[in-house]
């Protein structure tokens, strides 16, 4: 009598190429595990090109795409901008001062420009304030020329009622000795 059932082959009989199911014992199992190995690729590349398709399907509609922008980027605050467009300078007995003012969607109707000069000491030596009307992310420049006969060491330059404010020294820097 025989130990192995009628319906079981030896593995020797079974032909190379026979499916997987009908391999039984370890190298059926191999084969099997073999088989698995080589299927992993290829699903997981499946699923990397399905996630690209999706993922360029919403990144192309315009809600979807705001919304996804909201939350990976810091949308810039509204915003008065304050600056010098050239080096301030003298003509003459004239301190001239170009600036220019762009408004970055805080609504403004109009700002006022303040620019003061001051002495050495930071004695106030002329001042003036001018209106200037806003334009929605374009610069609107200004020159204000003031005239004083005294040394005068430093520029201010503030936009009345916001915290933009620039300076300009004039001569040599001071530095502190210690």
């Amino acid at each position: 009598m025989s130990t192995q059932s009628e319906d079981a082959l030896p593995e020797d009989a079974l032909p190379k190429d026979a499916p997987e199911e009908t391999a039984p014992g370890p190298a059926g199992r191999r084969r099997r595990r073999t088989a698995r190995r080589r299927r992993r690729p290829a699903v997981v590349l499946a699923g990397v090109l399905a996630a690209v398709a999706v993922g360029f399907t919403l990144w192309t509609a315009p809600t979807t795409r705001e919304i996804l922008l909201d939350s990976f980027t810091e949308r810039p605050r509204t915003y008065a901008e304050l600056f010098f467009t050239a080096t301030p300078g003298f003509e003459g007995s004239t301190v001239v001062v170009p600036v220019a003012v762009t408004d970055h969607g805080e609504g403004s109707q109009g700002y006022r420009v303040r620019v003061t000069l001051e002495s050495p000491s930071g004695q106030v030596l002329a001042s003036s304030t001018t209106a200037l009307k806003a334009h929605y992310g374009a610069p609107v420049p200004l020159v204000a020329k003031l005239q004083t006969n005294a040394d005068v060491a430093l520029v201010r330059v503030a936009l009345v009622g916001h915290p933009q404010s620039l300076y300009f020294r004039f001569g040599k820097s001071q530095t502190p000795h210690g």
